[in-house]
């Protein structure tokens, strides 16, 4: 009778386990499904970040330019591009490739910190685009141009 005890607590032991692991699987995929699910909903986390139309341009950089009276001369007017005109700027890529090294999301965010301030291509693209945009060129020249300039560097 001993025997068929001990099995039993083996049996029902060994059961406890296969349940605790089936509650802990469903528990792990219902969180990498909710995951995915927000994932994929969370603004640009599209593959094509680029705006389809003009009234489709959901402005990628949150934050706000520095002001441009804390800089000089040449810094100075770019910073006051970025100040003037932010969904241009936004809308370049920024072809110093910060992106990958200061985790910014497009011209402008060069522009919400100290960065522009010591680099020449973030300074020459901005200055590009608002000559450009005071010139009445379309969005999508000046992002060509720009591109085009840029690119090769």
């Amino acid at each position: 009778m001993g025997k068929k005890k001990r099995g039993n607590k083996g049996k029902e032991h060994a059961a406890g386990k296969r349940r605790g692991l089936r509650v802990a699987s469903l528990v792990v995929a219902s969180v990498l499904m909710a995951g995915t699910w927000v994932y994929t909903r969370t603004p640009n986390r599209s593959l094509n970040h680029e705006p389809q139309t003009a009234g489709a341009y959901v402005r990628r950089e949150t934050k706000l330019p520095l002001s441009p009276a804390l800089f000089v001369g040449k810094i100075e007017t770019a910073y006051r591009v970025a100040h003037n005109m932010p969904d241009v700027l936004d809308q370049l890529y920024c072809y110093c490739e910060c992106d990958k090294h200061s985790g910014h999301r497009s011209l402008l965010s060069c522009y919400t910190d100290h960065h522009a301030a010591n680099c020449d291509v973030c300074v020459n693209e901005a200055l590009d685009a608002s000559r450009m945009m005071k010139q009445g060129d379309k969005m999508t020249d000046i992002k060509s141009a720009i591109d085009r300039k840029y690119s090769r560097m």
